[in-house]
């Protein structure tokens, strides 16, 4: 599934949370990252290995938190404009965070939301197919079809059984809703060498187990965790069997010097976290 910059693939993902700084402890003990300064914003980038990986930003708005996907594209404004042709909404229009590139929200007909970033110095997720990496998104939808078309006409997801491709490509998993909300969401997987060991690690630390195999984070965030990669895996708490995405092979992308220090986060990456806290608020601009 791609990463990094590749056009139309998931490229950032980053966490609005009510604490950012338990947020960022959890994950970071859970999953080895290194979490630097907040910017004046107080969004804060996490890096594995000296490669940035995700972020997490304040979300002041009412209800949980949850971990936001960017679908990477060229052009963000035609983007925009596409998603408004399909029956859509712009929540946040297309607007440059300095030169680490351009953001912009946008939501389906059927109130699914979605993350839009043309990279610029800033090429998103950095590292793939290790531990503590992301993994891949889902989408949480019993109704996966209301949505096809919408995703097909902005990022060019094809529907394929339970995968949603993109020229070929599995760039994101379909699963049911579960739980008290019925409402269309992205939830977020990471990779993680021994998958029992990590589930165990994250309840020790203040998660709570889903009946479906996801996790709840001690703020309230949903994710999951998969274990190594493979063509098949098993649900770390029902030992149902399910598909797995092809990753391929362990990728490091080395970006530009003005984000790969992770003491010091790049204070126009904050344009990122804005666009969650407008997109949580359910207006639009």
């Amino acid at each position: 599934m791609p990463t990094n910059s590749t056009a139309n693939g998931i490229c950032w993902i980053d966490l609005g949370t009510p604490d950012v700084e338990a947020s960022a402890a959890f994950y970071t003990a859970l999953l080895g990252w290194d979490v630097a300064r907040a910017d004046p914003t107080g969004y804060r980038l996490a890096a594995l290995h000296g490669h940035l990986v995700a972020a997490f930003g304040p979300a002041d708005e009412p209800g949980p938190p949850y971990w936001t996907i960017y679908a990477a594209t060229p052009d963000a404004d035609a983007t925009a404009r596409a998603a408004t042709t399909a029956g859509g909404t712009v929540v946040v229009p297309p607007a440059p965070a300095g030169d680490a590139g351009v953001a912009a929200v946008v939501r389906g007909p059927h109130g699914l939301p979605l993350s839009l970033w043309q990279p610029g110095a800033h090429l998103g997720t950095c590292l793939s197919g290790r531990h503590g990496t992301f993994a891949h998104a889902e989408l949480r939808t019993d109704q996966p079809a209301a949505h096809a078309d919408f995703l097909r006409a902005v990022v060019h997801w094809r529907l394929d059984g339970d995968l949603f491709r993109h020229d070929g490509e599995p760039v994101a998993r379909v699963g049911p809703t579960t739980g008290p909300s019925t409402s269309a969401h992205w939830l977020v997987h990471f990779h993680v060498d021994h998958l029992d060991d990590a589930v165990q690690r994250a309840l020790d630390l203040g998660a709570h187990a889903q009946p479906d195999g996801s996790l709840v984070d001690p703020a309230g965030a949903l994710f999951a965790l998969d274990p190594p990669q493979g063509p098949m895996s098993l649900d770390a708490r029902t030992g149902q069997r399910r598909t797995g995405l092809r990753r391929g092979r362990t990728e490091a992308h080395t970006p530009p010097a003005s984000t790969s220090a992770v003491s010091e986060p790049p204070a126009q990456l904050a344009r990122m976290g804005k666009t969650r806290a407008v997109a949580e608020s359910g207006s639009t601009v």
